[in-house]
């Protein structure tokens, strides 16, 4: 038990941080630039770590201190949940609901310690984190309830068991759909927006403040996607060596994150929060209620499209 906790939460960590770095790299040449190195998300966690944090003239330095350290930690404790490479988690308790509660809590995190900051700037990207979680996660919500009706349980070991984009594959790109905005990449940095707010919530952070808020951001990045390819994808194809299974899953979350994410990122202006809000509650969000409806009433259309076995 101690030793699946230890794997999972540095598998979690380099994985994270390694993901940011191919990420970078994707974007970079996708732009035709060279970019940074692989490492370099390594390179600017330790080095803030190094430094000193400073707690400016805040409205309230406990919530201030305390919003990295509570977005870092739920992050860890999702990774012990969400099955990294395993046909199992790490530890047998928690479902799917803890899950989605334990990932929107770096976005929180950020909105408190913006709030705190005494910073105009942070308060406008604390408002605009609000309106960002509001949209992505109301298609994300839909679809991951959609797959536990489906699957009869919430527990996350018994959702996994079965590749469920082969089932409801509207759920999966409804679910897909909404990790550029779950990664805050353009478009969908409105809550940062260096060039417009100076960064909102991050403007007053520094040293290991920083770098633990960040962490946190990265953390929920990679974990995002792994519960995606746990739900839909499953957990059946880690048969390997536990070292083989960790390289297919890191695989499979590169390709979601490298073609939703860095595409996005690399394609896209910043838009507005209306049109986000807008545009999450229709396509996305329709598409996961239209798979709920088609399942509730018992229509199993991939079967007679492809003659895929419906469960």
């Amino acid at each position: 038990m101690i030793a699946s906790i230890v794997v999972a939460l540095v598998y979690a960590f380099v994985a994270a941080l390694l993901l940011q770095g191919i990420r970078r790299i994707v974007v970079a040449h996708s732009q035709f630039r060279k970019g940074p190195s692989i490492f370099q998300a390594f390179y600017d966690f330790f080095k803030l770590m190094s430094k000193e944090s400073l707690t400016p003239n805040v409205t309230s330095p406990l919530l201030f201190n305390l919003a990295p350290i509570l977005s870092v930690a739920s992050m860890l404790v999702a990774a012990l949940i969400i099955p990294l490479a395993a046909s199992t988690s790490a530890v047998s308790v928690g479902d799917l609901i803890v899950v989605i509660y334990l990932l929107a809590i770096p976005p929180i995190a950020l909105i408190l310690g913006g709030s705190a900051s005494g910073s105009p700037y942070g308060a406008i990207g604390a408002a605009r984190e609000v309106a960002l979680l509001i949209a992505y996660e109301t298609p994300f919500i839909v679809a991951m309830v959609t797959v536990a009706l489906a699957a009869g349980s919430f527990q996350l070991n018994t959702i996994s068991a079965t590749a469920w984009i082969s089932v409801l594959p509207l759920a999966a790109i409804a679910a897909i759909w909404t990790l550029p905005a779950a990664a805050a990449v353009q478009p969908f940095d409105i809550a940062e927006a260096p060039t417009e707010i100076v960064s909102g919530p991050y403007v007053e952070y520094s040293g290991p403040n920083l770098a633990l808020l960040q962490l946190g951001q990265w953390l929920k990045i990679f974990l995002y996607a792994s519960l995606i390819a746990a739900v839909f994808f499953g957990t059946a194809i880690y048969h390997f060596q536990p070292a083989v299974n960790f390289v297919i899953q890191f695989a499979i979350i590169v390709l979601l994150v490298s073609a939703f994410i860095a595409f996005w990122q690399a394609t896209s202006g910043r838009t507005r929060v209306t049109r986000v809000l807008k545009y999450y509650w229709t396509v996305p969000t329709m598409l996961a209620i239209i798979d709920l409806v088609l399942y509730l009433a018992g229509v199993r259309y991939m079967h007679f499209l492809f003659g895929w076995a419906g469960l």
